[in-house]
């Protein structure tokens, strides 16, 4: 179908400046316009005193910049220029769109050849050429077409190049920025050092080994926290590499020279400089580029600019599309001038990419928690350091500093034996925080979310957001749309009426045998060019190359009805020449297109058989009724809507006669009709009218004087798994709520068939329910379920209103339109079928199979995590617990202020095996059963009176059990200093060992015995924590899970070999078959106390408990605590866009700026007094209006450069963190990146970030 363009007019191009921007991935998103103007005034106040602001500089005269390339000479800095600072003059300079065109070798009405060879200059090629091959980026081990290598070679590919990943050694050196780690670190040389002294000055031979253990253990933990990172740095850059691999934009593409040209879908990742892109309501523009046409198109630019208005690209007014932008409405073609790296989103991402990931609200929780257990354990570490050495010094100074052995035997201690006895207080002390803090929590909840989205991916749930999925475990209500996700978005026209009766059908099956009369046969054209003619959809092929229908399930559906009346679609559109467009939008719930009357479509249709034709007075392009002129306008939509728009209709004998109160009447039956029987209803109307000026149509053109044509039926069957799935969700405590586009009465008779609504709920339309009050809201949502006829702003204003009720809502969207609804929940659910690409983007979770049921896994497996971590929670404090108290009480009563169990001992206690029970707990494969509960709210304690009282009586057992055996173990199994002194040899001693040695086998015996025991303990234990609930049964599916079954193998065959083989590293010996007994029952009674717990033990201060943590005033402190957490960070915000404002103000007399052409792969940020300026605030620069930070390529060493010339100066590492700190923070980088400046032509590369 042709397009006839309008004359295009020149303008002056608007000067606002443009803001760079980055993707969702570096998890930076867009001020808004009114907040960065207002910081900006205020910060331009403060450095030009009371002076008016200055007017905006005009952008300097900028000439087409042409280089030695052979084929493609065109500069891409006087490419990026274009679209920068919407050049017009520029373009004009280039010979507009058609010459700049020329230029890059591309044809407006054919695109690209994709066999490209033969172009002027192309054999003075250098393939060689390294800066030819550095624009040819590519993913690892993919490969493009040489076909079009020259194009890619001069200006790049669509890809942006991940961040090279972090070394090992780095990842090493950032764990050990761990407190506890440096610590113990610093201990165990200190302890190397004094044992390796004492054993060439003749003490203790093996005092060393304890340091060398702790030694072993800090690096096992550093290199197992850096392997994980840096698998979870190439796996993140690995899927950084996969964007744009599977994502596809429109494109006009020919095979050869001679082929005919043809609309495909092509790989976002193919896209080259001089490809014509279509775009349509929905896709993100992908690259920098200019206008060629486009019909009613408004984009959203307020990731580029801050701007939230809607901007208008016409041909004579703003004719320049930015990567990054949002198309919401229309569509429009346009010329690719910059790609990847090039492009101002490719620049702004590669500037500001690689922010860390934020933890998510269950880590920060446990983070907090785990805070507030170390600062118990710091002090009753530095009590127990304290103590010991007022002790220490008590007991050994008036001595002499000498010692009594058990035997009677005196020994000076010396300066070897005072340090070395110091240090074991330290290490003790050390051993009593790191047994304190519960190091296993961070890593539980990485385990548990890990093993989570992995696990949900196989249930088409891909998690973008880790968050979410933690989130979804506590989601109290779920808006779901209809199409594709209740249903499966199959469509298929199944009955239809038309002409006034003269063409009804009521199944598939009969559209050809009663349409095809011969009767009809007048009817026929004026519908199937209305179907053909009014669409988006086209036809393209299946990933076996099969022909298919492309675009939206209602217009292929209708194509499909179009071609089984002998009309396909691409005959009416080769002859058609379109005038002008209307789009589909949300909004207005119908689409337009307006034909040129010429050709096979010039015969007047349908005769007037006698009716007077006269000219409308309220519409002076129209006559009444609506059949004389040079173009005919096609409308189809909503049938309600439709029909309302009408004032005609097409009658049984060809005529077209007034929609009379009878026959509207009737129409509206059989609307009903259908809507009953849950059919999408489609009205069809058209007129005829002079043909306009212009290719811009009065958004109100096809609201009336309309001549009905008729209305279909199309059905979308319900997926036979939804019903299940929203009873499952029901008996789970969450309300599922149908949220559609559909009329109040086919979307009720759906909403039945799914199960959403029963007789007690309500059914509401958009428009009454946005005219509702505050309190008639609150009032009727909670028996709100199907909310019809609905935008994408109802159903915005549904989750923030069910937000502030304190719900915890989960939405789905399939829509560019959805996205701030997607983006208000809690959790944002996007469909990876029909969903956009915005959505996709605005998602927390993709549905790759847009389906309901897939919905409900994630509820199942939300709640899974959230028990992983309570389950891990419950365990992990009862051995802190045990573990704490034990070292206080052991430690307080040795002479020495010597723990029973060992800092080696606790390490592998504390950070291995409790890793490895993390791992076990966090695989437990979730049940149907955790649907049979109510959710949790956000106010809910993660530790429930069931989980404490599980833990302190365990506790309390296990402390109780370690302190018996430390005071009775030697002489219940015989191996008191007397005994072992009197009959060496059977103890394994030389019989010339001396009193120390002895009482050291003495000491390791009985550590063993204890360490033993409390490992039995835990491990026993670790089955009461898969149970929370209250549930009796604890080994409940336990065979589901070969991880845990096999964990607690490893855990117990690791124990045995460290009792039997690691006397030396653990300070143990070998027990015998009686001990070993002992150790293993007391374990074992750990299992039949926790049933006890459960059954037997009263609820002690379960009431008191259950009022303080989930009664109203919990939930209140929390609701508190999280405004006064958004508002800090409001705060923070506010003051680091206005310290970005005031950086933009420019130096006094500073030269003319224009953008740069390419930001630095690896950006440096500092402020210019890099050294002295170590916070985002107003640098003292900032006063003499100097630019206050900038952004340099590392290329002979990091360094910055001021407005004024300066002479560079190091980059202050703090500053530099702080600002890139007060960037994220911010979450507007808009303010922060306002554009990519330099000076002309600075040959310093170096790049000024207003």
């Amino acid at each position: 179908m042709s397009t006839r363009p309008p004359p295009a007019t020149s303008h002056s191009p608007s000067l606002g400046p443009l803001l760079a921007h980055a993707s969702s991935n570096d998890a930076l998103l867009a001020g808004s316009a009114p907040d960065l103007a207002a910081a900006h005034m205020t910060a331009a106040d403060d450095a030009r005193g009371a002076a008016a602001p200055a007017a905006p500089a005009a952008i300097p005269t900028v000439k087409p910049v042409m280089t030695a390339h052979p084929v493609f000479p065109l500069a891409i800095e006087t490419l990026q220029e274009l679209t920068d600072n919407r050049n017009l003059a520029l373009l004009a300079d280039l010979g507009g769109a058609e010459g700049l065109a020329r230029t890059l070798h591309a044809d407006l009405a054919n695109g690209l050849c994709s066999d490209e060879h033969g172009l002027p200059g192309e054999d003075k090629l250098d393939p060689a050429d390294p800066a030819a091959l550095a624009h040819d980026l590519l993913p690892e081990g993919y490969e493009l077409d040489e076909k079009l290598k020259a194009r890619r070679h001069a200006y790049g590919t669509n890809f942006l190049a991940p961040s090279p990943p972090p070394s090992l050694f780095g990842l090493m050196l950032e764990a050990l920025n761990d407190r506890m780690l440096q610590i113990l670190l610093a201990a165990a040389i200190v302890s190397i050092g004094v044992g390796l002294y004492m054993k060439f000055d003749g003490g203790d031979p093996y005092e060393w080994i304890e340091g060398v253990a702790i030694l072993a253990t800090v690096a096992i933990v550093v290199l197992v926290n850096a392997g994980n990172d840096y698998k979870k740095a190439l796996q993140f850059r690995f899927l950084s590499t996969q964007r744009g691999l599977s994502s596809t934009i429109t494109v006009t593409r020919r095979a050869t020279a001679t082929a005919p040209a043809a609309q495909t879908q092509l790989p976002l990742i193919h896209l080259l400089v001089g490809d014509i892109v279509h775009l349509v309501t929905g896709d993100v523009v992908p690259a920098d580029g200019v206008l060629l046409n486009a019909s009613n198109c408004k984009l959203d630019e307020s990731t580029v600019t801050g701007e939230t208005d809607a901007v208008k690209k016409t041909l004579d007014g703003d004719r320049f599309l930015i990567s990054g932008s949002k198309v919401i409405d229309g569509m429009a073609t346009y010329l690719v001038t910059t790609v990847g790296p090039h492009s101002l989103h490719g620049r702004s991402v590669m500037a500001l990419r690689n922010a860390p990931p934020e933890f998510t609200p269950l880590q920060t929780k446990l983070n907090r928690l785990a805070n507030n257990i170390a600062k118990f354990g710091i002090a009753g570490a530095s009590v127990i350091v304290l103590v010991s050495i007022i002790k220490f010094l008590a007991i050994y100074a008036p001595k002499g500093w000498t010692k009594t052995e058990p035997n009677g035997t005196e020994i000076h201690l010396g300066g070897a034996g005072i340090a070395q006895k110091i240090i074991k207080i330290l290490i003790t002390g050390v051993t009593v925080v790191v047994v304190a803090v519960p190091e296993g929590l961070p890593m539980a909840v990485t385990l548990a979310l890990g093993y989570a989205t992995i696990r949900m991916l196989k249930d088409n749930n891909l998690v973008r957001v880790l968050s979410s999925c933690e989130t979804m475990g506590g989601a109290t209500t779920i808006c779901s749309d209809k199409t594709g996700t209740l249903t499966q978005n199959k469509m298929t026209v199944v009955q239809g009426d038309f002409f006034g009766g003269a063409l009804s059908f009521s199944t598939e099956e009969q559209i050809k045998q009663r349409a095809m009369g011969a009767d009809l046969a007048k009817f026929r054209p004026v519908l199937t060019q209305s179907i053909n003619l009014n669409s988006t959809a086209y036809e393209g092929a299946d990933e076996a190359g099969q022909p298919m229908l492309v675009g939206p399930k209602t217009e292929c559906a209708l194509l499909g009805f179009s071609a089984a009346l002998d009309a396909p679609f691409a005959a009416d559109r080769a002859a058609a020449t379109q005038l002008g467009m209307l789009p589909f939008s949300s909004e207005k719930k119908r689409m337009s297109v307006l034909i040129a009357k010429e050709g096979v479509f010039g015969a007047e249709f349908p005769p007037s058989n006698g009716l007077q034709v006269v000219q409308s007075t309220a519409h002076p392009n129209e006559c009444n009724p609506p059949v004389r002129g040079a173009a005919r306008l096609f409308t189809k939509g909503a049938s309600e809507i439709v029909l309302h728009a009408c004032d005609w209709y097409l009658a049984a004998d060809g005529t077209v006669a007034p929609l009379d109160a009878t026959t509207k009447a009737r129409i509206e039956a059989r609307i009903f009709d259908y809507a009953t029987q849950a059919l999408r209803t489609i009205g069809i109307a058209y007129k005829d009218m002079v043909a306009p000026a212009t290719s811009e149509l009065a958004p109100e053109l096809d609201m009336h004087n309309l001549v009905w044509l008729g209305v279909v039926g199309i059905e979308d069957p319900l997926r036979p798994e939804v019903p299940p799935a929203v009873a499952k969700c029901q008996t789970a405590g969450i309300v599922v709520r149908m949220v559609t586009g559909d009329n109040k009465v086919t979307a009720e008779n759906i909403a039945k068939k799914c199960g959403i609504l029963h007789d007690d709920g309500i059914v509401l339309e958009g428009p009454v329910f946005r005219a509702l009050s505050d309190a008639e809201m609150e009032k009727m949502l909670p028996k709100l379920r199907v909310l019809a006829r609905s935008s994408p702003l109802d159903k915005r204003i549904l989750v923030n209103k069910l937000k502030s009720m304190g719900q915890t809502v989960a939405v789905t969207g399939d829509g560019t339109n959805d996205a701030p609804a997607l983006k208000a929940a809690d959790v944002g659910f996007a469909m990876g079928i029909a969903g956009t690409e915005v959505a996709k983007e605005a998602a927390d979770i993709v549905l790759l199979d847009d389906n309901f049921a897939s919905l409900t896994k994630a509820v199942v497996w939300g709640r899974s995590v959230y028990d992983a971590v309570r389950k891990f929670l419950q365990f992990q404090l009862t051995v802190n617990i045990t573990a704490v108290g034990l070292a206080l009480i052991t430690a307080a009563a040795d002479e020495d202020s010597e723990t029973v169990i060992t800092a080696v001992q606790m390490l592998w206690v504390n950070l291995i095996m409790d890793t490895l029970a993390a791992l076990a707990l966090a695989t437990d494969p979730p049940t149907e059963a955790l649907l049979d509960r109510l959710p949790h709210k956000k106010s809910d304690p993660l530790i429930g009176y069931d989980m404490w009282k599980q833990m302190l009586i365990q506790a309390a057992y296990q402390i109780a059990v370690t302190i018996s055996l430390t005071y009775r173990a030697p002489s219940v199994f015989s191996f008191t200093f007397e005994e072992v002194d009197a009959d060496k040899s059977s103890f394994g001693l030389a019989a010339d060992a001396n009193a120390a040695t002895v009482e050291n086998y003495v000491h390791r015996r009985l550590s063993a015995i204890v360490f033993n025991t409390f490992v039995w303990m835990q491990l026993f234990n670790l089955f009461n924590g898969r149970q929370i609930h209250g549930e009796y049964n604890v080994f409940e599916r336990v065979t589901h899970n070969p991880m845990f079954m096999g964990i607690v193998l490893i855990i117990g065959v690791i124990q045995v070999i460290i009792i039997q083989f690691g006397s030396l590293v653990f300070n143990v010996t070998t027990l015998s078959g009686a001990e070993w007994g002992v150790c293993l029952a007391f374990g074992f009674v750990s299992l039949p106390l926790g049933l006890i717990i459960k059954a037997v033990i009263p609820d002690i201060g379960r009431a008191w408990f259950t009022a303080k943590f989930y009664g109203p005033d919990a939930e209140k402190a929390a609701k508190e605590a999280d405004e006064e957490e958004q508002r800090l960070l409001a705060a923070a915000e506010q003051e680091a866009v206005a310290a970005a404002a005031a950086a933009a103000v420019p130096a006094p007399g500073a030269p003319p700026m224009h953008r740069i052409s390419l930001a630095p792969v690896d950006v440096e940020l500092a402020p210019l007094d890099g050294v002295s300026v170590a916070s985002p605030r107003t640098a003292p620069s900032m006063k003499s209006g100097t630019a206050s930070f900038v952004a340099k390529a590392p290329t002979s060493g990091a360094s910055i450069a001021s407005a004024s010339g300066a002479a560079p100066a190091p980059i202050s590492r703090a500053a530099r963190v702080h600002w890139e700190a007060a960037i994220r923070k911010t979450r507007a980088q808009v303010s922060v990146v306002s554009a990519f400046r330099t000076f002309q032509r600075d040959p310093s590369g170096v790049v000024v970030l207003e």
